[in-house]
């Protein structure tokens, strides 16, 4: 047993330990440290799907472990406390999100976007805060540039069920 680890010890230091020469272990670099993901530059002007009709200004806001997609108003609108939080319809295999294209979901996070689509007739649940949210129907998107944050936050966790107690999903 101790010839073998001696032979083991050999070989795989080389011919130092044969020669009585100190064994300096090989410098191993530490680990990359993993980067922080920065919000990537706006394609500005890009321009996806059917952009006809009335379009929407949407605010592109990323919240943890929010399902949503952020902050829509009507062009014309310009206080976005007039807002609506919502989930967008995607089409997959026609037209997705704007982020989905991204390599990581907040890459596009306070990023504006001309939206074409309309609001549905029927909510969406958020699951992960038990809330219901206006969806919107997705046809078409412009990518206008970054924008500074808003100040205002998704709807209340628990208003699903009656936890909590809201007027609407703008209130604060």
């Amino acid at each position: 047993m101790r010839i073998a680890l001696l032979i083991s010890l050999v070989f795989l230091t080389g011919a130092g330990l044969a020669t009585g020469q100190e064994i300096v272990p090989p410098l191993i670099p530490p680990p990359p440290v993993a980067p922080l993901r920065p919000p990537l530059p706006p394609e500005v002007g890009k321009t996806v799907g059917n952009v006809t009709g009335s379009p929407w200004i949407g605010h592109r806001f990323v919240f943890e472990r929010y399902i949503g997609w952020g902050w829509i108003r009507p062009e014309g609108e310009k206080n976005w406390k007039k807002g609506r939080w919502v989930i967008i319809e995607e089409s997959p295999g026609r037209l997705t999100a704007p982020h989905r294209s991204l390599p990581y979901p907040e890459a596009d996070n306070h990023v504006e976007y001309r939206l074409w689509g309309e609001l549905a007739p029927y909510k969406g649940y958020e699951t992960n805060y038990d809330i219901f949210t206006d969806v919107f129907v997705l046809k078409g998107y412009q990518i206008l540039n970054a924008a500074a944050p808003l100040k205002l936050s998704p709807p209340v966790k628990g208003t699903a069920r009656g936890k909590k107690t809201q007027s609407s999903p703008m209130s604060r």
